[in-house]
């Protein structure tokens, strides 16, 4: 745990969202935090972004960890990985000039929509087994699959990391979470709509590698939590659940 004042905050912003989602929350708390705590560098990764660029790719080794994987409803891998299509619609977002060509961008958009969608489907598949048994290791080839994400993470050399996280994006929060804590060591702190709907304390209950979460309205909560890390100050932070020993706290 952080003695010290954090000077470095990464703020993640994961899949699975809709494909042209922008990170508008956790934009707003870095022009919130800049203005209140000018000290501290907050930094933006879109990690939705940057799957929806390279789903095919990220995908590749996902099936031999999917608890579907013999399931005769299933697209056959081969189909769903190697499709040329789906590696001429990922060439189109990669040509500045497709969006000049309205109708060769909005069919392979539209394309691409649908494969995304099922994507995800199949990522929660995979990942959703960790969130109901978070102790256990991740499997080698989800680790393999979040290995860019945490790299992008560890490059922003990060005194914190913050999760703002949807219900459709909790799945890879949390199992994206684990990784973090166990490679990098530093405090993970949750907030967004899961964790202000769901029950804060049973998250940290179920989630040890999540050291706080900030519920509900999350600016001044996290700006406290980012003011007063490390100190013995935590329970005037408004909106954050914090460990106390073996217990956790739930401050109004």
């Amino acid at each position: 745990m952080m003695t010290s004042k954090p000077h470095n905050l990464t703020l993640v912003h994961t899949p699975s969202v809709w494909v042209t989602s922008i990170p508008l929350g956790v934009a707003y708390l870095k022009a919130y935090l800049r203005r209140e705590l000018p000290d501290v560098s907050v930094r933006i990764l879109d990690l939705n972004h940057h799957f929806f660029q390279n789903a095919r790719r990220r995908l590749a080794g996902l099936c031999t960890a999917c608890p579907r994987r013999a399931d005769p409803t299933c697209l056959p891998p081969e189909l769903f990985f190697a499709g040329d299509a789906v590696a001429q619609a990922e060439a189109v977002f990669h040509d500045p000039a497709a969006f000049r060509d309205r109708t060769r961008y909005a069919e392979a958009f539209a394309f691409y929509n649908d494969y995304y969608s099922w994507a995800m489907r199949c990522l929660d598949t995979v990942l959703k087994p960790f969130v109901a048994r978070p102790d256990d290791r991740l499997d080698p080839a989800v680790r393999a699959l979040l290995r860019p994400d945490l790299d992008a993470i560890a490059a922003r050399s990060p005194d914190i990391v913050g999760f703002s996280a949807m219900t459709m994006q909790i799945a890879y929060s949390l199992a994206l979470a684990k990784l973090v804590k166990e490679e990098l060591g530093v405090p993970i702190v949750f907030g967004g709509h899961f964790v202000s709907v769901y029950d804060p304390t049973e998250v940290m209950r179920a989630n040890p590698f999540i050291d706080y979460i900030v519920y509900k309205e999350g600016e001044q909560g996290l700006a406290g939590l980012l003011q007063n890390l490390g100190s013995a100050e935590l329970d005037g932070v408004p909106n954050l659940v914090h460990r106390k020993g073996d217990a956790i706290v739930v401050n109004k």
